[in-house]
């Protein structure tokens, strides 16, 4: 009662802010204390300690539960209780997802962000800027160009051990980008079909089919006879089509939480539809390689077992990546698929060489990054990318097909989410850093009893994650919106918590 009183008071004097933002930070230094194996004290006004009088560390705030964990010693208990760590993540992660516009400031800060992540990348070598692009000379990862990030300015030098990682590394992703093949060649099931999300040249109304341009960049690439005509009678009666115009993305803000909202890219109708041709490409192609063994494209149930298995015996560790795509530029990429020049011809062809901020008040921004989430190409692209980079660390002797697919048999990566081997985490985040990458500490876990990576948060072995309400039920539901309550409900029952999913059901009338 006293707890539950707390609560309500802080919800009152600082709003949707107290759920949204200062308990998910409490949570997040739970989940350290319990990969730790000790409870830590926090600051802030939840943080005030219990004095010990019954055998138990923890705040006074939700003190019952977390003695149920720690002992007096601030020791994780040999007996600690899965249901109160299971309640104390319930309650305060339970809200962080909520759904809703954000603020004009928070999103004007979203984008700042982007533009700034954008600025200090660095250069590629290649004009990717240019319609044509010939990827002739020669490109690695420690060559003069990286000891200067995108401004210009020196960056610490490579220690030793990088210096032999990266030349590992740069064995490894050119064996894998030459079994690859010729992109030129693609078989029947490597053609495109049109993705969901929107475009940037169409209305919602408009056909996807009907292309209002047809660059002379993807053309050279992508004959339009070939990829987007039933037969070449049309071409010719659709001239329009062949139009030179080449489009930017647009920027997108997509609402996700209270807290900060999803930045994506509306790319241009003509390159989403090449895109596909590359995304089918690469999941096919991964799979005849020797890293097919790291990467589900489809699944993430590898990478969630791959979690509750290192939560048991700490042999693996759990690292995401901050703004993950916004952060791969075209100077890794070009690297990292220097043995493939079909490939990196193809994603030049399909990618958005700029993105269009008008819709807030800016102009037209270039772009050094890879590409934005919204680019069919960039999961594929950056789940292979991530991958080559753990799988090179785990080879220790001479770079061979079969150290490859041994190593690969250790690391799973889905998206920004990687798993390897916990030895390999201090050099797998100094080789992120050295690419321009951000390691993000708060769900990044090393040590003997917490594990995260892909919706799956994993205590000794238990699966703890909590059931996100993104929607706040309402006694007079609109009909577009009762079937996500509805899962919603479902979602509290399986969990166990019953109580909350009856309470929500008679919310909206359904109990």
């Amino acid at each position: 009662e006293r707890d539950k009183a707390r609560m309500f008071s802080q919800l009152g004097r600082h709003g949707l802010r107290f759920v949204v933002d200062y308990l998910p930070g409490i949570a997040k230094h739970f989940d350290r204390c319990l990969d730790q194996g000790f409870y830590q004290p926090f600051e802030g006004f939840l943080g005030r300690p219990r004095k010990n009088k019954d055998g138990g560390s923890g705040p006074l705030f939700l003190g019952y539960l977390y003695r149920r964990i720690f002992d007096k010693d601030a020791k994780l208990r040999v007996d600690a209780s899965i249901a109160s760590i299971s309640a104390i993540r319930q309650l305060l992660l339970g809200l962080k997802k909520i759904v809703g516009e954000c603020s004009d400031d928070v999103i004007n800060n979203e984008i700042d962000n982007f533009v700034e992540i954008e600025r200090v990348a660095r250069s590629p070598f290649f004009n990717w800027r240019d319609d044509e692009c010939e990827f002739k000379g020669s490109v690695k990862f420690l060559d003069r160009s990286s000891t200067r990030d995108g401004r210009g300015r020196f960056v610490r030098k490579p220690t030793k051990q990088l210096s032999a990682d990266l030349d590992r590394l740069h064995s490894v992703c050119d064996m894998v980008s030459a079994m690859l093949g010729d992109f030129h060649n693609e078989s029947p099931t490597e053609l495109p079909k049109h993705g969901p999300g929107a475009v940037s040249n169409l209305s919602f109304q408009q056909w996807k089919y009907n292309f209002p341009s047809w660059s002379d960049r993807i053309e050279r690439i992508f004959p339009y006879t070939r990829y987007a005509c039933a037969n070449e009678a049309l071409a010719l009666v659709d001239g329009n089509c062949l139009s030179p115009v080449s489009y930017d993305s647009r920027l997108v803000v997509v609402p996700k939480t209270l807290k900060a909202p999803r930045l994506i890219a509306a790319e241009p109708v003509e390159n989403q539809w090449v895109q596909q041709v590359i995304l089918n490409q690469i999941v096919r192609r991964i799979a005849q390689t020797p890293i097919a063994a790291s990467i589900r494209f489809n699944s993430q149930e590898a990478n969630q077992k791959a979690a509750v298995q290192g939560s048991i015996d700490g042999s693996n560790a759990t690292v995401d990546l901050s703004s993950a795509s916004d952060r791969l530029s075209c100077w890794t990429v070009e690297r990292v698929f220097r043995r493939n020049i079909s490939l990196l011809e193809r994603l030049h062809a399909s990618r958005s060489q700029a993105i269009s901020l008008k819709d807030f008040g800016r102009g037209s921004l270039p772009l050094k990054k890879f590409s934005t989430m919204g680019s069919a190409c960039t999961f594929p692209v950056q789940t292979v990318v991530y991958a080559l980079m753990a799988i090179s660390l785990g080879i220790t002797g001479k770079v061979t097909i079969g150290s490859v697919r041994k190593s690969a048999s250790k690391v799973q990566v889905f998206g920004d989410d990687i798993i390897l081997p916990r030895e390999n985490l201090d050099r797998l985040r100094e080789m992120l850093t050295f690419f321009g990458l951000k390691v993000n500490d708060d769900k990044t876990f090393g040590g003997a009893n917490f594990r995260e990576s892909c919706g799956v948060d994993a205590f000794q072995g238990h699966d703890v994650s909590p059931v996100y309400i993104k929607h706040f039920a309402e006694e007079k539901s609109p009909f577009s919106k009762v079937s996500s309550y509805v899962a919603h409900a479902n979602n509290l029952y399986l969990a166990g918590l019953w109580n909350a999913a009856n309470g929500y059901r008679e919310r909206i009338g359904l109990g």
